[in-house]
């Protein structure tokens, strides 16, 4: 039986085109005309290229035509200027994205966000972060072309940042070279939008230091103090933030269920998040990725702990570790007022309960065996963000890694005895010295008392 075929191609221009009638079918399986299905594949190219194989109704046999010229003459054009051809599907979208300005290409960018780590959505308190820093880049840009903001633009746009200061011009710079890096990059569905990144390779300025990074860890004896300050129902979450290193608004998510006594495992599965609307605390992500994860606990912290749940929960899985008063999930601004009240007592007014995690950090980082330990046990995803924001530096740690370098170097292995006896060495060393100036000093003084009683007799 013979099968129906669709007509050869005609208008063929150039040997790069044809224009064939299209047949189909109803529900009644009748055959009927549908149009004319123009196609175009360059000479050097073995597929049809997106947006090249367009549907024209019947009756429009001259659009058809028109169309398969036009596209030949640009790819001839283009090879003559010894530039690439461009499909129309992508010529479309480049000439959207001409037209396309900041604050419209701003709100795509944040509406799309996703994580560059996981890919997923990101915490709603990250996200209002990322979107204050937006709100900058719309009023300063505004309806400014995306292909028109140029390397000046962004050095300007820096300076009228500064009246917000340095850490909100940092934050909004650097979620502008995100958005144009996203900008100038081409997908397989679309092209980019801009040519280039006007901001590679600028130095972006750096945001003022943290305060908090500069404060010395709590010591065992401030920590004790600390507690034993703390309300009774609260007081659990110092030893939760300096010996298991969570962060204020984990302890405050923390459920009975995440506490695990029986194999001394703590879960950290949630952090506090707060509704756009009705701005009321719900138990949302923790922070990170890496956050969510599982800490081990101390052996001294299980009695704590298991006295803690029976004396301030009712036991059930699903209730909170800290019951708060008059809410059902404990506040992280109340349990901070808690600390600036018991701080002082302690000795230490400087302290945020942020530097409990620093501590703890601190303390990992001296006695982990490598990285990856390091890693692990302050659950993170890179060890630059713990040398900067939470490792501290001490005369007394730095002179133990000389010592250490030093007997890595010379082939020995100091025992505790030969480090005291060479600290000892050296304290004798030290005192001969002072003793030798004190020497020096007082012979100095009894020669200029007897030139100041020579000079007295002569008057």
């Amino acid at each position: 039986m013979a099968r129906n075929r669709t007509p050869r191609g005609t208008n063929s221009v150039n040997g790069m085109g044809s224009i064939t009638k299209v047949y189909k079918k109803n529900k009644d399986g009748k055959r009927y005309f549908a149009g004319y299905r123009a196609k175009f594949k360059p000479k050097d190219m073995t597929k049809y290229p997106p947006g090249c194989t367009p549907m024209f109704k019947p009756g429009q046999l001259g659009q058809a035509r028109a169309w398969l010229q036009h596209e030949v003459d640009v790819y001839t054009q283009s090879k003559a200027l010894g530039k690439p051809y461009v499909p129309p599907k992508e010529r479309k979208l480049l000439e959207r994205g001409r037209n396309i300005n900041v604050a419209e290409y701003s709100k795509q960018f944040l509406d799309n966000y996703r994580s560059r780590i996981t890919g997923e959505e990101v915490r709603a308190s990250t996200m209002g972060t990322k979107r204050a820093s937006h709100r900058h880049i719309v009023d300063y840009f505004g309806s400014k072309l995306l292909h028109e903001v140029t390397t000046k633009d962004v050095n300007d746009f820096s300076d009228w940042m500064l009246q917000y200061g340095r850490a909100s011009r940092h934050n909004a710079l650097k979620e502008l070279k995100q958005m144009l890096r996203n900008a100038a990059m081409a997908t397989d569905d679309a092209p980019a939008l801009i040519p280039r990144n006007p901001m590679e390779g600028m130095v972006i300025p750096s945001a003022p230091e943290s305060k908090q990074a500069k404060i010395p860890p709590a010591t065992p004896e401030e920590l004790e103090k600390l507690y034993d300050a703390m309300p009774a129902y609260t007081r659990i979450s110092i030893k939760l933030g300096a010996w298991c290193g969570l962060r204020i608004g984990e302890v405050c998510a923390l459920q009975v269920r995440d506490v695990d006594l029986s194999h001394r495992l703590l879960h950290v599965r949630h952090g506090l998040e707060r509704g756009e609307d009705d701005r009321k605390l719900h138990l949302g992500a923790p922070k990170t990725v890496a956050s969510n994860d599982t800490v081990n606990i101390p052996d001294s912290l299980v009695p704590l702990l298991r006295d803690h749940i029976r004396q301030h929960t009712d036991g059930k899985p699903d209730s909170m570790l800290l019951k708060p008063k008059r809410t059902d999930i404990m506040n992280a601004d109340t349990l901070s007022r808690q600390f600036r009240r018991a701080r002082p007592i302690a000795g230490r007014p400087d302290l945020h309960f942020h530097t409990l995690r620093a501590t703890y950090d601190d303390t990992v980082s001296r006695v982990a065996q490598n990285a990856a330990d390091y890693l692990a046990s302050t659950r993170r995803h890179d060890v630059q963000t713990g040398v900067k924001h939470y490792q501290r530096s001490n005369a007394d740690a730095r002179r133990q890694i000389t010592n250490a370098v030093d007997a890595a170097l010379t082939g020995a292995s100091s025992t505790p005895e030969q480090t005291t006896q060479t600290m000892l060495e050296q304290l004798e060393h030290d005192n001969r010295e002072l003793l030798e100036r004190l020497a020096r000093l007082e012979q100095d003084n009894r020669m200029l008392r007897e030139k100041l009683a020579a000079l007295a007799d002569q008057h």
